[in-house]
């Protein structure tokens, strides 16, 4: 099962593969920050486009966006929150995402942060966000999927969203998978 695996954002991760398999892993710049949303989402269909021209995916898993009420339940303790921009963002990046597999006939599947979280790091609480983002990256070096050193969140968890993928969807795990050195 060929997997592409992605970490939508305006920095979006990749990882490209079979299930079991090392995957390709990187990083597509999709828009600069003060470029207009638009741009990211133009970027994003060439993008897939390009990669699924040479050999289409049997599935197609992303990180699925928060939801609004979600993000209003997050940010409850402000008076109004005043910037949903990220919210809109991830929501409008899912609708190319799920509109191009549909127009491909590709399956596609949303994974939740959480849950990948848990599956390789063994908790799905780090404290804050940078520390999640920090130990998905340390979970991806030990099990031997990115090299030492590396510190790209966005690669990161595009690779993790795929070790969980290729666990649940196709039944093969990746890598030297342990969740504690």
């Amino acid at each position: 099962m060929l997997m592409h695996v992605l970490d939508p954002g305006r920095r979006m991760g990749t990882a490209l593969g079979m299930a079991g398999e090392v995957p390709r892993s990187g990083f597509v710049e999709l828009r600069q920050p003060k470029e207009h949303r638009a741009v990211g989402h133009g970027n994003l269909i060439a993008y897939l486009s390009d990669v699924w021209k040479h050999r289409r995916p049997d599935l197609v898993v992303y990180e699925a966006p928060w939801s609004v009420p979600a993000w209003f339940q997050t940010n409850r303790t402000k008076p109004f929150p005043t910037n949903a921009d990220g919210v809109e963002s991830g929501l409008q990046l899912e609708a190319v995402i799920t509109g191009m597999c549909i127009r491909y006939g590709i399956r596609f599947e949303p994974v939740r942060r959480q849950t990948v979280l848990k599956f390789v790091t063994g908790s799905s609480k780090h404290g804050s966000r940078e520390a999640g983002k920090k130990a998905v990256i340390e979970a991806c070096i030990r099990m031997k999927l990115v090299e030492p050193g590396c510190k790209d969140d966005d690669r990161c968890d595009a690779v993790a969203n795929f070790v969980f993928a290729s666990s649940e969807f196709a039944r093969k795990r990746v890598g030297d998978f342990q969740l504690f050195a």
